[in-house]
């Protein structure tokens, strides 16, 4: 597991990185927690380890384009 704080727009959030599985199952995820107005929100990108870089920017680039208002 790998965590750092992140901004969810100006909402202050937390990035973690952490898999699952084993060797042809193995699953990557990427989750941003964040709270607002008493609201949890969860925003997640996953993807099997094989490809999981392949797509990591673009998943990263969508992730930092939402705005909670």
């Amino acid at each position: 597991i790998n965590y750092s704080e992140y901004k969810l727009g100006s909402v202050p959030a937390y990035k973690i990185l952490y898999s699952e599985g084993e060797k042809d199952s193995k699953l990557n995820y990427l989750q941003v927690f964040a709270i607002k107005d008493n609201v949890g929100y969860i925003i997640t990108y996953t993807a099997s380890a094989k490809i999981f870089n392949q797509y990591l920017i673009e998943a990263e680039e969508i992730i930092s384009s939402y705005r909670l208002t």
